[in-house]
């Protein structure tokens, strides 16, 4: 009985996933206001995740911490990360080109995306480089 209390205890104070799970639209907003479409995003209940720009897709795992749901980021299009960003690299080596480096060197970190308040919205942190940020809407 003592344990049965014990795990109902232990729950009480968990997320709700769930609230997250789902497709959501993306788009670029410029710094300058200016929106784009962007990436689709999809979450899923087992945790992964699948974002398509274009014909480029990407996948990995994601869990949510708090208001904060952070992507990590295991293939690019057929390559694993650790393969797309090495020829990222070398790509960026060849052409003398410091915004694909960079690029290259964000790949195996985290991407965190901040639910707002009504959780309905995604918004990535600004991207200095890209001058602006994605915000997905959920479907």
């Amino acid at each position: 009985m003592w344990i049965s209390a014990l795990l109902v205890m232990a729950g009480c104070g968990g997320q709700d996933d769930s609230r997250v799970v789902g497709s959501w639209q993306g788009e670029f907003v410029a710094d300058s206001g200016k929106k784009a479409p962007g990436a689709d995003l999809t979450l899923e209940k087992d945790h992964h995740f699948r974002e398509l720009f274009r014909n480029l897709e990407i996948t990995g795992s994601w869990k949510l911490n708090d208001k904060t749901v952070i992507l990590t980021v295991e293939k690019i299009g057929n390559l694993s990360i650790a393969e797309a960003q090495k020829r990222t690299l070398a790509r960026a080596e060849t052409e003398h080109n410091d915004a694909l480096k960079a690029m290259a060197e964000n790949m195996t970190k985290d991407v965190p995306l901040t639910l707002g308040p009504d959780g309905k919205t995604l918004q990535a942190h600004a991207d200095p480089a890209a001058k602006g940020h994605a915000v997905f809407t959920l479907q």
